[in-house]
């Protein structure tokens, strides 16, 4: 299976918006929180609470084709999912080594797609992510090249707005 090229200043120009938008958010959500978001090939975002004393990881990913303003439930498009369906791409390592953690030892991981304005997201477990059946889709970007994907119910995940009043 073949991906789409790399592209450097795309990464960075999604990944930089991206932090920019959650770590307000977050801190918003709890105060105490520390957030690293150093980049490793683990997590995009590690959080540790120290009121709870406990760590979880933050998978973020941009989807500039997601314009709706507050329905998340129409802006995958993609040709073999459902409508209460969306794909993830099943080459992300950071997913694969996740699953290599023994069970009774993973943290709490969550998939955040962003809309393209950064202004909301839609977060999902991974666990929901990993569990979903996959399904090999025609790459847009290489015609004689499927990309395989993991094909997410809705309902696994949640809506949040970005927006700090």
């Amino acid at each position: 299976m073949r991906r789409k090229t790399f592209n450097k200043n795309h990464y960075k120009e999604s990944h930089d918006g991206a932090v920019k938008a959650i770590v307000p958010w977050l801190l918003k959500q709890n105060p105490n929180y520390i957030i690293d978001s150093k980049e490793n090939y683990l997590a995009d975002i590690k959080i540790k609470d120290p009121d709870k004393k406990e760590q979880f990881f933050l998978e973020l990913e941009h989807y500039k084709k997601w314009k709706s303003d507050m329905d998340a439930y129409d802006y995958f498009p993609c040709k073999v999912c459902k409508q209460d369906e969306f794909s993830v791409p099943t080459g992300k390592s950071s997913l694969e080594k996740w699953l290599k953690v023994p069970e009774e030892r993973r943290p709490n991981f969550t998939y955040v797609t962003f809309r393209f304005d950064f202004k909301m997201v839609l977060m999902t477990p991974v666990i929901k992510v990993i569990e979903s059946p996959r399904k090999v889709i025609p790459n847009r970007f290489d015609k004689g090249r499927p990309e395989e994907f993991y094909i997410v119910n809705k309902s696994n995940s949640k809506v949040f707005s970005m927006e700090i009043n």
